[in-house]
């Protein structure tokens, strides 16, 4: 029932913040000159200081200019066609007309001309409709998914010792999460501040290094060697897995606007323990699974650190609390690394 309660909270929260976030979008500045009823432009920017860059250009010269490259050049076919004016980049599309600053390399503004069509002429067009306005949303969202390994750390920050039985194969223990991320945007349109939060399930898989497998005792959590009769069997595979749902926060700083530039992030998460088990396998292929909370602690938290470059996402995450709760087994705390996709 707890776990029920908790989930519909989980899921409560997280809606109520898509919510207040599904609507912030920057709008651009804009001016809209209607020529008769038959053609418009449209001269839009990110703030109205750039508006002040149009006394700079002779508007009909920049008119004829790109009437002329309709008519001659494949513009209309979807291919860029650019020419120089005033020491700036004009870059033509079809009826779209951005002005690019050369020093800097960035748009200033775009100049959108075109009737019912989008053509850039005075034809027949008795249409009405306005220019369609683009706008750069502050909130976006995103699917992930983490692949790596995971392992823990006793308190005084070291693996366990290989002998112990509750030491973990490095190679074996795998994680795996699914994530929606949501990233809003801190500041204005050229800000690489960004608040990134969304919901989380990550599975926790920790492949035992010996012939043990982890029960639940009478007041702990105990990791007991498998036995065939009077002999210890020979395990394939004994793991521990643990399921929790979660709340990652990470504020990321990312230098330019694409999957190829540079991003940073450290942040924390909080999650709940949805299920865990325990499976052991033999030589001859038998399994056996156990369901039970092991003395597992419910809730984990922790902090999280993401760092990209060209399309690549390394994360690293460790919990702050320990995986299990007081004095009802050893004192570990997780760890998981890997790649982002």
């Amino acid at each position: 029932m707890k776990r029920l309660i908790f989930v519909t909270l989980f899921w409560g929260v997280m809606s109520t913040a898509m919510a207040f976030n599904s609507s912030p979008e920057e709008r651009r500045d804009s001016i809209i000159i209607l020529l008769g009823k038959k053609t418009r432009i449209a001269i839009q920017t990110t703030d109205k200081a750039e508006l002040q860059a149009l006394r700079n250009y002779d508007l009909n010269a920049l008119v004829n200019r790109v009437i002329e490259i309709q008519e001659k050049t494949d513009a209309r076919a979807g291919k860029d066609t650019s020419f120089v004016m005033n020491g700036d980049t004009v870059l033509v599309r079809d009826n779209q007309v951005t002005i690019k600053d050369t020093e800097r390399g960035e748009s200033t503004f775009s100049i959108r001309i075109g009737g019912k069509d989008g053509d850039v002429s005075s034809g027949d067009s008795t249409s009405n409709s306005q220019p369609r306005v683009y706008k750069r949303k502050r909130t976006s969202s995103e699917w992930y998914f983490d692949l790596g390994l995971d392992n823990y750390l006793t308190g005084d920050g070291k693996f366990p010792e290989q002998n112990l039985n509750y030491a973990l194969r490095p190679l074996g223990s795998r994680y795996v999460a699914i994530s929606h991320i949501y990233k809003t945007r801190i500041g204005g349109s050229r800000s690489p501040l960004s608040l990134t939060y969304g919901l989380e399930a990550s599975f926790y898989n920790y492949m035992f290094d010996s012939n043990t497998r982890i029960e639940k005792g009478a007041t702990s959590a105990e990791f007991v060697e498998v036995m065939d009769g009077a002999n210890a069997k020979d395990l394939k595979k004994s793991k521990l897995t643990a399921i929790y749902a979660s709340i990652p926060v990470m504020p990321v700083l990312q230098f330019g606007h694409s999957r190829r530039s540079f991003r940073f992030g450290v942040g924390g998460f909080v999650g709940y323990r949805l299920h865990s088990y325990s499976k052991i396998k033999d030589s001859d292929g038998k399994k056996d699974h156990e369901t039970s909370n092991f003395y597992l602690n419910n809730v984990r938290y922790g902090v999280q650190a993401l760092v990209g470059i060209r399309g690549i996402d390394l994360f690293f995450k460790y919990d702050l609390n320990p995986l299990f709760t007081e004095e009802h087994g050893p004192d570990l705390r997780s760890i998981a690394f890997g790649f982002r996709f």
